[in-house]
């Protein structure tokens, strides 16, 4: 209750701010997002708005939303799904998820080259851990285990070391430039493409979060908890 009123709180301070943007605004992301999608949009964020601090936290998808559901953070960047119920929420950006495997690996996938062998992935929570386990299971392949690792780089570093074999999206990999160090394999279907959300508490808006929308790309289809 404490959590909750102090957030209340902020939120009825930056209502009084009269429509001008500043103060802090506290943004939480998947760490792909933040690496490869947000540094631009950031920079451009602040040389318009210099009075505003953001506070950028990183964490799993499920961390994400716990944080958000508490009030810790205005928004959040997470891969769909988002529970419609409990948040709003707008596409912004559209992922294309690519398995990788060590340079050396075979030209095309085969599922005999990846039944026991080892997934690297993010700890449980992440969402394209969880694409990928969805995947492995539709395309009836066995990995012997997961390796949990914390960062992107570290992944595609293991990756290329042989230690296994891991998804993460083609904009990671062209902020990375791992060049051969690791062999590409783009999924298909429904895995193929999988859109990020901005989410936030339903009805919450603030100067400093509608400023940021403002700039954010976008998609043509907005989806909103509100609208059913």
């Amino acid at each position: 209750y404490a959590e909750r009123l102090l957030a209340l709180s902020r939120e009825a301070a930056e209502a009084l701010q009269e429509g001008r943007p500043r103060g802090v605004l506290r943004l939480g992301t998947m760490e792909s997002t933040a690496a490869a999608r947000l540094p631009a949009i950031l920079a451009d964020y602040h040389a318009q708005f210099a009075e505003v601090t953001v506070h950028l936290h990183t964490d799993t998808a499920g961390g994400l939303m716990e944080r958000l559901a508490r009030g810790d953070i205005d928004a959040a960047f997470v891969a769909e799904p988002v529970p419609q119920a409990a948040f709003d929420r707008r596409p912004i950006f559209v992922e294309s998820l690519v398995l990788i495997g060590p340079g050396n690996a075979p030209s095309a996938y085969r599922s005999e080259d990846l039944d026991g062998r080892t997934i690297v992935a993010f700890e449980e929570g992440c969402a394209y851990r969880r694409y990928l386990h969805e995947w492995l299971l539709e395309q009836g392949i066995a990995p012997c285990g997961t390796l949990a690792v914390g960062s992107y780089l570290a992944m595609i570093a293991c990756v290329s070391a042989g230690a296994g074999y891991a998804v993460v999206p083609q904009s990671v990999l062209a902020t990375v430039r791992c060049g051969d160090e690791v062999r590409r394999y783009p999924l298909s279907g429904k895995y193929a493409a999988i859109r990020t959300m901005l989410a936030r508490r339903p009805g919450y808006s603030s100067a400093n979060l509608d400023a940021l929308d403002a700039l954010l790309p976008g998609l043509a289809e907005d989806i909103r908890a509100a609208s059913g």
